[in-house]
């Protein structure tokens, strides 16, 4: 049994050009016997799944982004894990070139 929830492995900061496909892992230490929630956030608006492009791993909780574009440079995306534990949350940026 785990007291507290702890990501420990989060995202990290990615560099990217137009059209790659970036990855941020989520892995979180959690009692399994409480519910965990998982956000990602970019810009402080829920990141919107679209099934293709943008999708998160129902499994592992990995937020993948794919056919990068201009308008996804820059943007702060936040990851936010919630359990009857407490709450905790990291941020990393993307970057293109």
């Amino acid at each position: 049994m785990v007291n507290t929830t702890t990501i420990t492995q989060g995202p990290d900061d990615i560099k990217a050009r137009v059209k790659d496909q970036v990855s941020f892992p989520c892995v979180v230490a959690w009692d399994p016997t409480l519910e965990l929630t998982v956000f990602w956030k970019k810009d402080n608006v829920d990141v919107r799944v679209d099934g293709r492009r943008i999708t998160i791993d129902s499994y592992s909780n990995e937020l993948v982004i794919r056919d990068l574009t201009f308008a996804d440079a820059g943007k702060d995306i936040f990851l936010f894990v919630f359990s009857a534990c407490g709450g905790i949350r990291t941020c990393s940026k993307l970057y293109q070139f």
